[in-house]
């Protein structure tokens, strides 16, 4: 998956929190009740900004989801495990008001349990 946006007025200047280019790679695997997700995300540096803001640099984040489904013989029994931001990365989302106060979460590891009936 990619995405680029190239937005500007029509004296030519860059409009403000214009998106910068981005790139999804993803690798998919399900077996048995398992399915698991590995996945790079590259955001490009902006650097074509309006005269009121700064530029943010790139990144890529590294992401992991596991998941094992359980049935049961009324429902269905789900545990997951997620790990955001693998390494850690210092970001910042361009597009936000906040950006310069507000930076995306570094690592980051979620545990769930759903029970569906």
């Amino acid at each position: 998956n990619a995405d680029f946006v190239r937005a500007e007025t029509t004296s030519g200047d860059p409009l403000p929190r214009t998106p910068p280019a981005s790139l999804l790679v993803a690798l998919n695997w399900e077996r048995n009740g398992w399915d698991a997700r590995a996945e790079a995300k590259g955001i490009a540096k902006q650097s074509q900004t309006a005269a009121t803001e700064d530029s943010t640099a790139g990144f890529i984040l590294l992401n992991l989801y596991a998941n094992y489904r359980h049935l049961l013989p009324h429902g269905e029994l789900k545990w997951q495990v997620q790990v955001q931001n693998l390494t850690n990365e210092y970001t910042l989302n361009h597009v936000s008001y906040l950006k310069d106060h507000a930076p995306l979460p570094g690592r980051n590891v979620q545990f769930g349990v759903r029970y569906r009936f």
